[in-house]
């Protein structure tokens, strides 16, 4: 569970978490969103604030997070997920397949 689904679950307001832990509405709305990294001492308030119903994790942005991999019921193993094909880091799309090309030396089989 994340703030946002903690706030909403408790009835809580951005404006009352905000003067109950000592920032910004404008501030809560951004942790929630998971667009700022909170201080450690304000995460520490949000969460004790919170009675520690959720991780405290989950206060961090959003690329930060942990992510908790699927597992099957009958193994127990994580489930291997495809790899994704790579992205250019120039034009921000998926590289296309190189073709593989004999060498002087040697000729492909």
């Amino acid at each position: 569970m994340d703030l946002k689904t903690w706030m909403a679950k408790n009835d809580v307001t951005d404006q009352h978490l905000a003067a109950s832990v000592g920032v910004s509405r404008g501030y809560i709305n951004k942790i929630g969103n998971g667009w700022v990294n909170p201080t450690l001492s304000t995460a520490v308030k949000i969460w004790k604030f919170a009675k520690k119903e959720f991780d405290l994790e989950m206060l961090l942005p959003i690329a930060e997070r942990p992510t908790r991999k699927p597992v099957t019921s009958a193994t127990k193993k994580p489930i291997k997920q495809p790899l994704a094909a790579p992205i250019s880091t120039v034009t921000g799309k998926p590289r296309k397949p190189v073709a593989q090309t004999a060498s002087r030396s040697r000729a492909i089989a």
